[in-house]
């Protein structure tokens, strides 16, 4: 089978999302596929993911990326070799909805796409329910990252839904994990991974809660701002830069505020970045590889205060986990060679 894996991303390829898809490439290829990748991307990262992909389109302006997209489009068409097409759920241009109907195509669905482009511009609603009724007809399959979003689905796509959670690489990191026995933290360090300030995050919450808890240090990493005596941003890191720095942490600290998008579940990366480090987790919705563990817990906060409305919870947690990792024995619902691998026979059942 000859997947021609499509990415339309704005920034560099060693952020969190296109991480994923090299890993789910290089997994799906140990399953016995051919898989090419198809880059979108701005002019001034096209070195990079040329080493990783089949062809990259650039563009400057909106514009241009309308072409770029347009012409991915039309590549991925006139390859007779392609038997699937996966790409990234989105508001698509109409090469790429004509690509939908002559190449077999799998949806990726990773957020609730309404209230998604509710908060950008009115047109695009509309352009999504014109969308989702001709799309919904010519998919051959989707895969949500939760129940909810597969149920929240047309009834169409919903049928031809799979759920397969985010995951992540396990193995790599495994030989620089720390034992349980790891020595108690004279002061408890949280992180918080924001690759943008996506409503969704929950930045305000996590401001709030570091004011609540003079005594911990929360550090952010991905977004730049005034420190405080213990909240702490350090702008974006990287690769081996990135682990190294989760290593020294304590905990890490997930979504806080995914009911912006009128959601309970989620499955972020940034929780799964988290866990493959050892970090005991904290994040305000249910984690959809998680329905009963130990060391992911589901914290809520008053929508109007941002306060934390179970601090004796929140600090039993801490007390709880505080001088210990996650083992990863234990997060095989999240392990990537297991999660993918699982994946790509879904998309080889739907063509052969």
């Amino acid at each position: 089978m000859k997947i021609a894996y499509v990415v339309d991303w704005k920034g560099k390829p060693n952020a969190g999302a296109p991480q994923k898809i090299h890993d789910q490439i290089s997994i799906w290829r140990k399953n016995q596929c051919i898989v090419d990748l198809y880059s979108i991307v701005p002019n001034q990262y096209e070195e990079e993911w040329k080493l990783q992909s089949k062809k990259v389109f650039t563009y400057s302006n909106i514009f241009q990326r309308i072409i770029a997209r347009a012409v991915c489009a039309i590549n991925i068409i006139s390859d007779r070799e392609v038997n699937l097409v996966y790409r990234r759920f989105a508001i698509w241009e109409f090469m790429e909805i004509i690509s939908f109907i002559i190449k077999p195509t799998v949806v990726e669905i990773n957020t609730n796409n309404k209230e998604y482009y509710k908060g950008k511009f009115i047109l695009f609603l509309l352009v999504l329910k014109i969308q989702n009724l001709i799309i919904s007809r010519y998919v051959v399959g989707a895969c949500s990252v939760t129940e909810e979003l597969r149920s929240i689905q047309s009834t169409r796509i919903k049928h031809k839904t799979k759920v397969f959670t985010n995951s992540t690489k396990l193995q790599a990191k495994s030989s620089q994990l720390l034992t349980n026995n790891h020595k108690l933290a004279q002061r408890i360090s949280l992180v918080f991974l924001a690759s943008d300030s996506f409503k969704w995050n929950g930045i305000e919450i996590l401001s709030v809660l570091a004011t609540n808890f003079p005594d911990f240090n929360f550090h952010v990493v991905g977004l730049t701002g005034s420190n405080t005596k213990n909240l702490f941003w350090h702008g974006p890191l990287y690769g081996d830069e990135l682990s190294d720095f989760l290593f020294d942490m304590d905990f890490g600290i997930s979504t806080l505020a995914i009911d912006s998008l009128n959601l309970k579940q989620a499955a972020p990366l940034k929780s799964r970045t988290y866990l493959a480090h050892g970090l005991p987790t904290i994040g305000a919705y249910q984690d959809s590889a998680f329905i009963e563990c130990d060391f992911f817990l589901q914290v809520v906060f008053d929508k109007k205060t941002f306060q934390l409305l179970d601090k004796e919870q929140f600090l039993a947690f801490i007390n709880k986990w505080n001088g210990k990792k996650v083992n990863l024995e234990r997060l095989d619902s999240i392990n990537s060679d297991i999660v993918e691998r699982n994946r790509s026979d879904f998309m080889r059942s739907l063509v052969e």
